[in-house]
């Protein structure tokens, strides 16, 4: 392992989102690509692939999820609005969320016979204030020592989504570091940066700060750790962390 490398948590999202993620994840885990994997558990998940997945070694966290929540495919701002206005109707309250959390925590230790070692969220939901407290208050209360967070920053400065998550993140660094959880210095995901394409062929996220060569990222390491978002079920983000992590 080169010290860049060292350097690097690569954490890959989505195991039990469907066979494809499934499959490259564990792929690439068992090829020594990866150093975190975020578990669905309410996903398609098999005892084989739950038995491989342990037997790779890497570190298991929970993807937590918003459970049956049909949000439209409006763009950053429409989904936004949408979870807000679910939020404050009292849908997606904080208390119900982090109940929901929590089985989801339970079954999580159920299926693999362990708890956790981390806690993430699909789409980044645990950064929004609210569910922040419940975050860690969860990961105190199941003895998990891991939360996604990025200590010192979000990396990417350009892209709706990272500006949307640097904000909360502002918002509630205090608490964070009051908790005492880990997290890395610094947080990414390879679809701020890389040109990934959406299943039609377009530019999944827009075309903010795109970096073409998956090195200019490496040369350019800003010191400390960073975690490395990715979501190998997307083809060219598999073949991204295959060849160059």
């Amino acid at each position: 392992m080169t010290p860049v490398r060292k350097r690097l948590i690569v954490s890959a999202d989505d195991f039990g989102h469907n066979s494809t993620a499934n499959k490259n994840i564990l792929a690439l885990a068992e090829q020594g690509h990866l150093d975190r994997v975020a578990v669905m558990v309410r996903g398609g998940i098999s005892p084989d692939e739950i038995r491989r997945l342990l037997e790779t070694g890497v570190a298991l966290d929970v993807h937590l999820d918003i459970p049956d929540l049909a949000v439209p495919k409006k763009g950053v701002f429409g989904r936004s609005s949408f979870f807000l206005w679910q939020y404050f109707s009292g849908r997606l309250s904080a208390q119900k969320i982090g109940s929901d959390w929590a089985a989801q925590i339970e079954l999580f230790q159920n299926m693999f016979g362990r708890s956790p070692d981390g806690l993430n969220s699909h789409q980044h939901v645990h950064f929004f204030p609210p569910y922040l407290k419940q975050s860690i208050a969860l990961a105190q209360k199941f003895n998990i020592s891991f939360l996604r967070f990025g200590k010192e920053s979000i990396l990417v400065r350009h892209g709706m989504i990272s500006l949307i998550l640097r904000l909360l993140r502002k918002i509630e660094r205090h608490s964070f570091l009051s908790s005492n959880l880990e997290s890395a210095d610094f947080l990414m995901s390879l679809d701020w940066i890389y040109p990934v394409k959406s299943r039609h062929g377009r530019a999944a996220f827009g075309g903010f700060n795109r970096v073409k060569n998956p090195q200019d990222f490496l040369r350019h390491l800003v010191p400390g750790t960073t975690e490395v978002v990715c979501h190998p079920e997307r083809k060219e983000e598999f073949e991204i962390i295959k060849n160059c992590f």
